[in-house]
């Protein structure tokens, strides 16, 4: 009972005290995170998911950093857990430093620095088989001062596995994010059917044509820049899904 009623005082502070300035800031891969916003993560079911989250010291001095996690809503029957500094807590566990953490209340950040590696966020995500949508809130706070906070949420929206069967006119993709290749497996009911992919300000950057009703097509994305895409699955003319695609080199 105490633990919730100290997770309920951690929400309720964090959000009275989020109007202030902040000297915490969050990236991913190199891009940054603005506050109160949100990272996608589509993908399958068959697969436990790792996304690494920096945290930057904008100040003059050291920061004591804590991490809060709250699955907002997910899927009944997956997990959600996380890693800081090279500590890990089970899903159970919402906050660093609590219940079977490696022995730290907080973590200095000096001033300038960025996290990397295992000094940073590992938030995992183990679908254990199901499929949905699932949200878990990432809160990055100052020890001492918690108006000095950031928070992210991360969605995680899980299709059916590899080897699963897909419903007609549906398509779903992996490694999301990718590096040099991505593959589409995907199934139709028409053979005019083609993915198209499309840059962050709307221009098109490859046109596939399906030429099977089902299948897996891979494109090699060596030479794409990093960052985030959407590809749209065109059957008979109309879109039937548009989704984002990330790529990390």
């Amino acid at each position: 009972m105490i633990k919730y009623i100290l997770s309920f005082a951690i929400i309720i502070g964090l959000a009275i005290t989020n109007i202030y300035a902040q000297n915490l800031s969050i990236s991913s891969s190199g891009i940054d995170i603005s506050n109160s916003s949100h990272i996608e993560i589509p993908g399958l079911n068959d697969n436990p998911y790792s996304h690494y989250i920096d945290i930057t010291n904008n100040s003059s001095s050291t920061i004591n950093v804590r991490v809060f996690k709250r699955d907002e809503n997910i899927v009944s029957g997956t997990e959600a857990l996380f890693c800081f500094n090279g500590a890990c807590w089970p899903a159970s566990t919402d906050t660093s430093g609590i219940n079977g953490g490696t022995g730290f209340i907080f973590q200095p950040i000096d001033a300038g620095i960025t996290t990397s590696g295992l000094n940073s966020i590992i938030c995992e995500f183990k679908p254990n088989g199901l499929i949905g949508t699932s949200y878990v809130d990432y809160v990055v706070y100052d020890y001492y001062n918690m108006s000095d906070s950031v928070n992210v949420t991360v969605i995680y929206d899980l299709s059916i596995g590899i080897e699963g069967n897909l419903v007609s006119n549906s398509i779903v993709t992996y490694p999301n994010p990718a590096d040099n290749a991505v593959n589409f497996k995907y199934k139709v009911d028409s053979e005019n059917s083609k993915i198209e992919i499309y840059n962050i300000v709307g221009n098109l950057v490859e046109s596939i044509n399906l030429d099977s009703n089902s299948g897996i097509n891979s494109i090699n994305t060596s030479n794409y820049k990093q960052g985030a895409y959407f590809y749209s699955f065109i059957v008979n003319n109309k879109t039937v899904s548009t989704n984002k695609l990330i790529i990390v080199h």
